[in-house]
């Protein structure tokens, strides 16, 4: 890291670096987030869920593998192994979830009180793995990387 690096206040580096995060991450992951928000019986939601299935789970591979986020990490950052597996198991736990809550809207309303449960309990580790993978990328660039100067 530089001089000029180390001087710059915290925030400026942090800001630079989450240019760092693709803008790719999130694209899938904004759409089903978005879904899950609404408010009320969503018409469809079984189907649009169903269909985003595909999608998130080639963007998680994307992210785990070579030249993906997490893939870069463990590339260049090894010692961020254990957090890239945790990352990991989150994108299964994710995966897992939204079968469950597509399996539950098969036989279930997409207004009853349960259905909001999972869509919650969804939404809210979807938000969360985000939260963990943008700080393990940000983390990895100025820990091991030592940032841009």
């Amino acid at each position: 890291m530089t001089q000029a690096t180390l001087r710059r206040p915290a925030t400026q580096r942090r800001a630079r670096a989450t240019r760092l995060i693709p803008d790719r991450h999130g694209s899938v992951q904004d759409v089903l987030l978005e879904t899950l928000r609404s408010e009320g019986a969503t018409p469809g939601l079984q189907q649009r869920l169903r269909r985003y299935a595909p999608f998130l789970a080639a963007e998680f591979d994307e992210e785990e593998g070579p030249g993906g986020a997490l893939g870069e990490v463990l590339e260049q950052a090894p010692r961020f192994a254990a957090r890239v597996e945790a990352c990991r198991r989150e994108h299964s736990e994710i995966l897992g979830r939204l079968r469950e809550l597509v399996r539950h809207l098969e036989r279930e309303s997409p207004d009853s009180e349960r259905t909001w449960w999972l869509r919650r309990a969804l939404y809210d580790a979807l938000r969360r793995h985000r939260r963990r993978e943008n700080d393990l990328v940000l983390d990895a660039h100025y820990l091991d990387l030592g940032g841009e100067g």
